[in-house]
């Protein structure tokens, strides 16, 4: 069918290319460069409609998250020492430039013509097809800005299509330039637009049947085919992800085992201490018990010579030695005093922070090991001592009292009513209280309270890490805002005497007493401002008729 002559002559329809011009195709490689190889120009940079400012905030929030996921475009360099064009991607550039990351990939678009001009060309209309699409560009917009440029786009909408967007690209009505940002930014159609430039014959219409606003176009999906070795990377992609599937059932079965194994374990370390009895009841022989308390070790800490004034050294080596030092005089201290009482009993109270863990950033700096790495180091060690003390033959029961410390935590606040279970520590508890199992000298209480209860000769012992006392550093000094925490302790289970940890230096007032520290002074202990003392943990007898008498500290190191 021949064409009518004003399709003929119509001038304002851009022409279809050259069958000989080269159909651009993208590189199926991706490569990487340092932002500073990588530049633009106004002319690609400009060509679309740019982002509105919550679609460019939406693409911010996406590279920040998940980093750059496609390669932008660009034009194969010059020269091997020459920079490379960016054809698609220009708003990415920019944020990973300004989010300062080191390397961008990228793709290049092979095929070009090499005169200037009709490169140039082919790269605008690479750059319409590829991300109209992807602008949200109705066909209408695609049509306008290819008129604008005097594009070459075969298949591009109708002839009458193609006529109206050549006028209101060359039309000079004044109407003309806001007609076509309606266009562009989707507000009217390309035959609303040109009757408002009065580019169409008018018609007379009722005001019922004057045309309305249109509505942008759906979006055109970009069809796009899979190279070979995408293909192959989605076929391992799948392997791998049935494979994660299949060991993330496994992990479920196998935790759901180790939770009913803690289940037992916790029954059995929950269970309340019987109280220690009074034995010589008539013989008129001094009957006292023994009771130690350790905590505060941070074994895997590394303290430098200069980090605090008094030149204090620590680190996993000293902590190994310190932690068989206090089994050592322990030992020695039950052995001493059997020259006036009868010791037959022992309480151990296993405080806390034997960890540092990582609940500070610094402490991931300052840690020689991670928190399942130092629970490795600590379990044979407080075996060995354990079993030191069972050598003892006279020592007819050993009440190991379990509290865990707000160090050895696996989250970055302390959960008052779930600490147990999120305490690296009390999991350390339950695998050593398994170990005794069946040794009827040695009882454990590691129940999931942050307050642990026991009695001996009659006196009821309280003991709690320590850091549910809220002090900072006051002038009074810690003794105050412990007075007033075990006043309202009393409360609820009133308690001749109660132990505390935490604050790194040793303390006893009588009723109250604060372990000292196997760490020593560290950058802790400035910040709450306690007084330089040597590394010790605390040490008393119990005396069935007098309550805590011979009270001692046992130093951890020379």
């Amino acid at each position: 069918m021949s064409k009518s002559k004003k399709d003929q002559t119509d001038t304002h329809s851009p022409k279809d290319p050259s069958p000989d011009t080269p159909t651009p195709r993208l590189s199926p490689y991706v490569f990487a460069a340092s932002p500073e190889d990588l530049y633009t120009c106004d002319d690609y940079k400009s060509f679309l409609p740019a982002l509105q400012p919550a679609e460019y905030a939406e693409l911010r929030r996406q590279l920040e998250r998940d980093g750059q996921q496609e390669p932008i475009t660009v034009t194969p360099a010059s020269s091997p020492e020459g920079g490379r064009l960016v054809v698609d991607g220009h708003n990415r550039l920019e944020i990973l430039k300004s989010l300062g990351v080191d390397e961008i990939r990228y793709r290049e678009l092979l095929d070009l013509p090499d005169d200037r001009s009709a490169r140039t060309n082919a790269v605008k209309r690479w750059m319409l097809e590829h991300q109209g699409a992807r602008r949200n560009m109705s066909k209408d917009a695609t049509l306008l800005v290819a008129a604008m440029a005097g594009l070459e786009l075969p298949n591009m909408g109708s002839p009458q299509e193609r006529r109206l967007a050549g006028m209101l690209a060359a039309s000079d009505h004044p109407n003309a330039g806001k007609a076509r940002a309606a266009v562009l930014s989707g507000g009217y159609k390309l035959k609303a637009a040109a009757g408002a430039c009065d580019l169409l014959p008018k018609r007379p219409r009722s005001p019922r049947n004057m045309p309305q606003t249109c509505s942008i176009d759906a979006p055109v999906e970009e069809v796009r085919i899979a190279q070979p070795k995408e293909v192959l990377q989605a076929h391992r992609d799948a392997a791998a992800k049935r494979a994660a599937e299949a060991k993330l059932k496994s992990t479920v079965g196998e935790l759901a085992d180790t939770r009913r194994a803690l289940e037992i374990l916790d029954a059995l370390t929950s269970t309340p201490l019987p109280p220690i009895p009074r034995r010589e009841l008539h013989s008129g022989l001094r009957e006292a018990t023994a009771v130690a308390l350790m905590s505060d070790m941070h074994v895997e800490e590394i303290v430098r010579p200069g980090d605090t004034p008094t030149g204090n050294e620590y680190n996993p080596k000293i902590a190994d030695r310190a932690l068989e030092r206090f089994f050592l005089g322990l030992q020695w201290l039950v052995s001493f005093h059997r020259s006036a009482f009868e010791i037959r009993s022992l309480v151990l109270w296993l405080g806390g922070d034997l960890m540092t863990g990582h609940i500070h950033e610094e402490n991931v700096e300052t840690g020689a090991t991670t928190p399942i790495e130092t629970l490795l180091i600590l379990k044979p060690r407080l075996l060995e001592g354990i079993r030191g003390l069972l050598a003892d033959p006279e020592l007819e029961d050993i009440h190991v009292v379990c509290s865990y410390g707000n160090h050895g935590r696996n989250t970055r606040r302390p959960y008052r009513s779930r600490g147990a279970e999120h305490s690296y520590e009390w999991l350390l508890y339950q695998d050593l209280a398994a170990a005794f199992e069946g040794e009827e000298r040695v009882r454990f209480l590691a129940d999931r309270s942050g307050h642990q209860y026991a009695t001996a000769l009659g006196y009821d012992l309280h003991f709690h890490h320590g850091d549910e006392v809220n002090y900072g550093g006051g002038v009074g000094g810690i003794t105050i805002p412990l007075n007033k925490a075990v006043a309202q302790w009393d409360r609820s289970r009133k308690c001749h005497y109660h132990h505390f940890g935490h604050f790194h230096q040793y303390i006893d007032v009588g009723n109250v007493l604060v372990n000292g520290s196997g760490i020593g002074f560290n950058g802790f202990a400035m910040s709450i401002k306690a007084a330089p003392e040597p590394p010790q943990q605390a040490f008393y007898l119990l005396d069935s008729r007098r309550g805590k008498t011979c009270k001692s500290g046992i130093w951890v190191r020379d």
